[in-house]
Parts: C-alpha cells; structure tokens; sequence
C-alpha cells in the first residue's frame, strides 16, 4: 500500500509534500476518525488487487478539514501481472458544506413546523376555555343585575 507519487492536487488537498506522501506517509494526511476505516478498506483492496471506493476526510496540518472521494484500480504490466494500484481523489468539502447547511435549515423547518401546530392548538385550548367563560361572565352579570 506504499505511495510513489501523488500529484499538486493531492499536495493541495492534503497539505503534505510528494516526499511526505511516499510510503505510508500519505496515511498521515487522513483524519485520525476516519484513518481506522480506510486502513482497513485498502488493505484489503490492496490484497484482493480490487478496486477501492470511499468518502473519508483530510486533516491539513493546519488543521483544516477536507472531504473527499476516493477511488482506485489496479494497475497491470502488458503480461497482465498487477504492479499496483492507481488512485484519483476528488475534494468533496464544498458538496458536504452544502449538506450540512441544508440539513440544519430542514431542522430550522421541522422546528418551526412544530411552533406553528403547538400555536394552533393552543389557539384551539383557548378557545375552548374562552367560551364557556364567556357564558359564565354573562350569566354572572345577568345575575348581579337582577
């Protein structure tokens, strides 16, 4: 699972340097939440020879975070034996900042749905109690004028 080359893009998106990524040093760049899983995942990609797929994030050294999709496929010589594994990644933060901003305003929604029928029934309770009030003023009052 050694790395040979990663390209600007993936030095960009990730914060680290070709030099840094070499070996296993790119496993330094995955987010300490998500590197577990994505060990995990391309071991075994990388010992079945098959192709890897995942969404996991990045954590620059500076501390930024940066989602992204990852996939790969073997890579074979022209006798058809596997000499490795070639990986694309595609940064994914904006896409997740869009979902985490439309996840929080279908909260915001539910949440006003929620004021808004609590409103109406109370509306409703009141207007129950309110009326048999009423009659009870106006008796009351027929009362003390009688």
């Amino acid at each position: 699972g050694g790395c040979i080359y990663v390209n600007p893009a993936w030095t960009q998106m990730t914060g680290l340097s070709l030099s840094e990524a070499r070996g296993m040093g790119w496993v330094r760049a995955i987010h300490p939440e998500d590197r577990e899983n994505v060990l995990q995942d391309w071991s075994r990609s990388v010992k079945a020879k098959a192709p890897f797929d995942m969404t996991f994030r990045y954590r620059q050294p500076s501390g930024a975070i940066v989602w992204a999709s990852c996939k790969s496929t073997a890579m074979h010589d022209s006798q058809g034996e596997f000499i490795g594994h070639i990986r694309a990644a595609l940064d994914l933060t904006r896409q997740k900042e869009a979902e985490v901003l439309l996840e929080e305003q279908r909260i915001k929604i539910i949440h006003a749905e929620k004021m808004t029928s609590l409103a109406e029934v109370g509306a409703g309770i009141a207007h129950e109690i309110n009326n048999p009030l009423s009659l009870l003023s106006g008796s009351n009052q027929r009362l003390r004028t009688s």
